[in-house]
């Protein structure tokens, strides 16, 4: 342990040097009332040093009642992160005069509150991992810019992130409660029969980057038929739209908002931060989002619940080229065969053959030719739930529950008495296997990378999601697992325990204190993991026998 007149003078010393000087400073530092660990230091200015910063409970100053919880932790965590953010831009933005560097940065937090792994909690500290540029001037270090740097810019950013005294106490327990509000009412929709909820007042509409409310936006008011209310988490009443168990149908005409309503429920599966406008905005876990993904990959799906087709063996589909329709339906069975209970359709994003059978075309064409079985012809009272934005009329016909969206209105809506509940028979059990996957490329044995919220690398194969993940350090986290999942996948694990271990590993992680983890990671979903693996063309999978 160095103290922080040692690192000043180190800092000095290197002033002018060649820039691998600072390599000499990977160790770890006092610094009055936090402790500075320098774990991996930079080469050369283009790239970047690893970091952390540790605070005790105790000189931090947050009560016990703000993290006594799991839930409450989370939130804690999620809010110091966007706070050390909003920091890092205000006191740590980099490019003095003359110089390169000086940055100190995580990833921007988004909408979602989630686990993140730029901070990390245990009962005796809170550590904050972040990334920083050190300061150059040309190929030399930039030592004197650097004091600043670490001993100004960095007391300043913990100073507003991880003290208590430098939060509104109002604003930090709001984004508590949120939190809490929202993870309450998540347990409580399966028991009132519901698969999604929408609180009054809720913007949905997003700006164009998505990261905030649309500000002109018209708030959502709840129909009188579909009136519920929950309590939050201060004991107050919240009253919305609680969306029911079965078949729901969105509609209205075009640009009158059955999208916007439709991504918002989405959205739901996440919980979000106060003054986001969805924050109560609540869907059920158990929901995925079905959508086309032409040209991809099948290996063994069980798809005859969506197709009839005599010419094939509907019950182990396997293609590496799918087209439009099949891989609308692929998409839905590979999500019920991991535990699915909600399916979230927007008619834009699939074959319109996946939804229902257009009455009139039927009558047209031969007995026979039609080998996708809508949904409508087997959802209706089973213990699978759809809520899908349409325009079709047959597919109205046949939901248990209608919404009218116009200008962005929810207007009354016709609930009709689901008959008598109908177990379906899911795809059964697929085991995985990886031999025909390389993780290799080039001289690297391992490579594994995110490319963007909705690409990975694994290996020399490019793996593209249909859905972008809300938060990249979510695909980032989906990248890191695939490595576990190619070393599980013996044959012997079947798909759905295999995410859900893959999601515990990735829990694990990013909530331990183990160094070798960045801060660019988040929690994902089995889903997300799930949806990838099915699409890398290297995987080979052994399907289990169908009990009758």
């Amino acid at each position: 342990m160095a103290s922080k007149d040692q690192l000043v003078k180190s800092l000095q010393s290197a002033d002018g040097k060649p820039y691998n000087k600072y390599k000499e400073l990977a160790q770890f530092y006092e610094l009055d009332d936090i402790t500075l660990y320098a774990d991996k230091i930079q080469n050369e200015p283009s790239s970047y040093s690893e970091m952390r910063v540790r605070i005790s409970f105790t000189r931090s100053g947050f009560p016990d009642d703000t993290h006594d919880t799991s839930v409450k932790e989370t939130a804690l965590r999620d809010l110091i992160a966007r706070r050390f953010w909003e920091s890092c831009r205000m006191f740590a933005k980099g490019n003095s005069a003359g110089e390169h560097g000086g940055m100190i940065s995580i990833p921007r937090p988004g909408q979602e509150i989630l686990e993140r792994s730029c901070v990390v909690m245990t009962e005796k500290f809170i550590e904050v991992r972040f990334k920083a540029s050190l300061p150059a001037a040309g190929r030399n270090a930039a030592g004197r810019s650097a004091v600043k740097m670490l001993t100004e810019d960095l007391a300043e950013i913990t100073k507003a992130s991880l003290f208590f005294s430098s939060y509104k106490r109002s604003k930090l327990y709001n984004h508590l409660n949120t939190l809490i509000t929202s993870r309450n009412i998540r347990s409580l929709l399966r028991e009132k029969g519901l698969v999604a909820f929408i609180a009054d007042g809720s913007i949905l509409p997003r700006r164009a980057d998505g990261l905030a409310p649309m500000s002109d936006a018209v708030p959502f008011a709840s129909p009188v038929g579909l009136r519920v209310t929950f309590e939050t988490a201060d004991g107050e009443a919240v009253r919305g739209m609680g969306i029911p168990e079965g078949l729901t149908a969105i509609i209205g005409a075009t640009y009158q908002g059955k999208s916007t309503l439709i991504d918002a429920i989405a959205s739901g599966v996440h919980d979000h931060i106060p003054g986001d406008g969805r924050e109560l905005v609540i869907t059920v876990n158990d929901a995925a989002v079905v959508s086309r993904d032409e040209g991809r990959s099948v290996r063994n799906v069980d798809a005859s619940l969506f197709i009839s087709d005599p010419s094939r063996n509907t019950a182990s589909i396997s293609t590496d080229n799918a087209d439009d329709a099949l891989s609308s339906a692929i998409s839905a069975a590979e999500a019920m065969e991991i535990g699915c209970r909600l399916l979230l359709i927007d008619d834009m994003s699939v074959n319109h053959s996946l939804l229902y059978r257009d009455a009139t075309v039927s009558k047209m064409i031969p007995k026979g030719d039609e080998t996708i079985i809508p949904i409508t012809e087997w959802i209706r009272g089973s213990d699978i739930s759809a809520i899908i934005a349409c325009r079709h009329g047959d597919l109205v016909g046949a939901a248990d529950t209608v919404i009218v969206v116009s200008k962005h209105i929810v207007s009354d809506a016709a609930v009709r008495k689901r008959s008598a509940a109908k177990t379906i028979e899911r795809p059964p059990d697929r085991l995985p296997l990886s031999r025909n996957m390389s993780a290799a490329k080039g001289r690297n044995e391992v490579n594994s990378i995110v490319l963007s919220a909705s690409k990975i690398e694994f290996g020399e194969t490019v793996i593209k999601l249909p859905v972008p993940l809300p938060d990249i350090c979510q695909t980032a986290a989906v990248a890191d697992v695939m490595i576990d999942a190619k070393e599980m996948m013996d044959g012997s694990v079947t798909m759905r325990d295999l995410v859900k271990r893959l999601e515990d590993i990735s829990r694990k992680r990013i909530n331990s204190a183990d160094v070798n983890i960045g801060p660019d990671r988040a929690m994902f979903r089995i889903f997300d993991i799930a949806a990838v693996i099915n699409r890398h063309s290297g995987i080979v999978v052994a399907q289990k026998t169908k009990l009758c």
